[in-house]
């Protein structure tokens, strides 16, 4: 069977070698693996969180839930106590995620997850997410 090229030109980067295009830089692993800024009470609290959502999945329980039940809660729950996010409640000055965030006209994903500070009035979002029941 013939292969179809899909681009006509290849890109230098692509032309390169697998080897001259890392996607983890050794040398930031290791000082990202030497960072211990997050206690082992914050690491097994959040650990608590996850693991009563992954019963609540095996159980059943989520299941009787719709989506839009659920949202604010996982939003709350998992973004927010166990991974972090802070929301707007949490600071009024700067936060992490918010839900139902508008992207464009008619486009509202579940929530956006970055960085809004008020203070000088700068936003970053990265992260876009949809919930699903």
């Amino acid at each position: 069977m013939r292969q179809i090229a899909l681009y006509r030109e290849i890109s230098g980067p692509a032309a390169r070698q697998p080897k001259t295009d890392r996607l983890i830089l050794a040398k930031l692993l290791d000082r990202a693996s030497k960072d211990f800024r997050i206690e082992e009470d914050e690491i097994a609290a959040a650990h608590r969180v996850l693991l009563r959502w992954a019963e609540m999945e095996t159980s059943g329980q989520l299941g009787t839930f719709n989506e839009t039940q659920l949202q604010g809660m996982l939003l709350a729950q998992v973004f927010g106590e166990a991974l972090g996010y802070a929301q707007p409640t949490d600071s009024p000055e700067l936060w992490h995620q918010e839900q139902h965030r508008s992207t464009g006209p008619g486009q509202t994903p579940d929530a956006a997850l970055g960085r809004r500070a008020t203070m000088p009035l700068t936003e970053n979002w990265v992260s876009y997410c949809a919930v699903s029941g």
